[in-house]
């Protein structure tokens, strides 16, 4: 942590505290990553595969769940 200050500390170890942090100095002795990897998303890319997902019947896919419900020989998720 660059131009720490007590306000900074006390704040970072509360924090850390209330979040179950056993330590803080990890933290302040570390030094960031010099050149953190940096990326786009392409929304548009993203809006298609989320329309894609959608595409399917609510209904068939209800229907799909119930009778495997009701086929509990056919079922393989749990395993009985």
């Amino acid at each position: 942590m660059d131009q720490t200050n007590f306000g900074k500390l006390t704040s970072l170890h509360f924090h850390a505290w209330s979040r179950g942090l056993k330590t803080g100095m990890y933290y302040l002795r570390s030094r960031a990553a010099a050149d953190a990897i940096k990326f786009t998303v392409d929304t548009t890319m993203l809006k298609e595969k989320i329309n894609i997902a959608d595409d399917g019947d609510d209904n068939t896919k209800m229907s799909q769940m119930v009778s495997s419900l009701t086929n509990r020989e056919e079922c393989m998720a749990c395993g009985s």
